[in-house]
């Protein structure tokens, strides 16, 4: 039997939902059921679920959308005149090079969580064109980045 489809804006309030009731087929109290709910609610989880939100949110607003071209704009034309699976790799170490700068600064008791998000969203984006360019809209790759970034000369800084 295969388990019931719901939509991901749903999972984070059923996933809480069905903690809350497995505290209390367990004896808890009701207190029990709402920090087991709460918990549950904002867990690891919960946060993926986020991102693949947001993710699917620009995908859905496609690539001429201006909120779109102006959150992944600039970055998506580092990685211009790369193949899907090449730009994939370097969104990838981009990645790992902004979380390395970010846990430099945590040291340091500065750190800013918006470019690390931001990249994550941009490498996940892609690994979903990549997985159903067909679905996502996105058929021509090349076209995406230049949708993203129009006029590369406007985005150096």
């Amino acid at each position: 039997m295969s388990p019931q489809f719901r939509p991901r804006k749903h999972r984070d309030i059923n996933r809480g939902r069905i903690a809350s009731l497995k505290a209390k087929a367990k004896g808890g109290s009701a207190l029990q059921a709402s920090l087991a709910e709460i918990g549950a609610s904002f867990d690891q989880a919960a946060l993926t679920n986020g991102l693949k939100l947001r993710v699917e949110d620009m995908i859905e607003r496609g690539p001429c959308d201006d909120t779109v071209r102006a959150r992944y704009g600039r970055r998506a034309s580092m990685v211009v005149g790369y193949t899907l699976d090449q730009a994939i790799a370097k969104a990838t170490q981009m990645l790992q090079d902004e979380r390395e700068r970010f846990e430099a600064a945590s040291i340091l008791g500065r750190p800013v969580r918006a470019p690390l998000e931001l990249l994550r969203e941009l490498r996940l984006i892609l690994r979903m064109v990549r997985l159903d360019r067909h679905r996502t809209g996105f058929d021509q790759f090349p076209g995406l980045l230049s949708f993203l970034n129009p006029r590369p000369e406007q985005n150096v800084a």
